[in-house]
């Protein structure tokens, strides 16, 4: 999910939808512009991906990358990197005073992915409609759980990528690289925004800002009044991240590529950043340049990290329409046996005779 996916202005009148679809983002012409902008973008991505991928057919001939063994453990590590992000909004919403079970809360996280995907990016605010509809959770709350979610990955994802460049640097000799990554890492780890809190409460009440600014700032506000909830929603990110690293590791293996880990970890929180600020869904096409401009930080050859990372996505989507399309379904009949409600055991109605 990018960050501008969590900055969309709803307003919450209190009513609740009849169903999923039926709720969108409420605004001008040139967001519907820069929706379908977008979504063309996405489309010409992938068709690009795969063009790419076509003209390299040779090398996924001779790869290992569909046998049923790499397959289980990439699909393996694909669920249970989402059961952490799944983890990792049940801890925010907790702050914010609300509780999904886990179920509820897994299935929702598979249906946003898999909605956000879909032309219109539906899928942030069917989980909107849905926490709010089934568990009371305003939109405005909603939306800042997202975004303290994406500045707890943000900065996680810094934190990683710099750790890997310095675990990098050090076995390659480079001990200047070494120093100025463990510098960096020990600034923007999730530790470091300890401190950020209250001198980002403090700005927001002395100085007027722009309206999004201030959102930006309430939302980092939040995370400080728990330090706890901080540090376990960096805990379940980090962990979600290594996942990936074992999807990608995977994927790597498969075509006998000689790339360390700390390579594999240093493109997937590469790829990890992207998602924050990428314009097309789900980051398509932008996350995968992005990989293989840091495979070549590390001197692994680009077009074979390119091909990589075309590959990873095409599990990951597959994955993410097989559970997660069913899942917005699920999600579209829960929200409208709620507001349909169910029919009284015994009802009495008159029906007037013609005169």
């Amino acid at each position: 999910m990018s960050t501008h996916e969590t900055l969309i202005e709803i307003q919450d009148d209190g009513a609740a939808p009849a169903s999923v679809a039926a709720t969108g983002p409420r605004g001008g012409r040139w967001r519907s512009a820069w929706r379908l902008a977008s979504s063309v973008l996405g489309v010409l991505m992938i068709v690009a991906l795969a063009a790419f991928a076509w003209q390299r057919r040779d090398l996924l001939a001779d790869a290992d990358v569909l046998s049923a063994p790499r397959l289980a453990i990439c699909a393996l590590a694909t669920i249970l990197g989402w059961q952490f992000t799944s983890s990792l909004t049940s801890t925010l919403m907790l702050a914010h005073g609300c509780r999904l079970p886990l179920r509820e809360q897994y299935l929702s996280i598979c249906a946003g992915n898999a909605g956000n995907y879909l032309p219109m990016r539906i899928g942030t605010i069917c989980r909107a409609v849905y926490v709010k509809t089934c568990f009371g959770m305003p939109f405005a709350e909603f939306f800042s759980v997202m975004l303290a979610q994406a500045i707890v990955g943000g900065a996680v994802a810094a934190a990683v990528l710099l750790g890997a460049f310095a675990a990098g640097s050090r076995m390659a000799g480079d001990e200047t690289g070494r120093t100025l990554a463990v510098a960096a890492v020990m600034t923007l780890s999730p530790v470091g925004l300890l401190l950020l809190p209250g001198l980002f409460d403090a700005l927001r009440r002395n100085v007027r800002l722009p309206s999004l600014v201030s959102r930006v700032l309430a939302s980092i506000v939040v995370l400080g009044r728990s330090p706890r909830t901080l540090l376990a929603a960096s805990l379940w990110h980090f962990l979600s991240v290594v996942c990936a690293a074992v999807r990608l590791w995977m994927i790597y293996g498969a075509f006998g590529a000689p790339v360390s880990v700390w390579a594999t970890i240093f493109v997937t929180a590469a790829g990890a950043l992207s998602m924050l600020i990428a314009p097309t869904p789900g980051a398509l096409g932008v996350r995968e340049a992005s990989m293989a401009a840091a495979g070549a930080v590390f001197g692994v050859n680009f077009e074979l990290s390119l091909l990589v990372a075309s590959l990873e996505r095409a599990i990951l989507l597959a994955l993410t329409m097989l559970i997660g399309a069913p899942a917005l379904v699920w999600m579209n009949r829960e929200v409208a046996s709620r507001v349909a409600g169910p029919l009284p055991s015994s009802t009495t109605v008159a029906i007037p005779e013609p005169n």
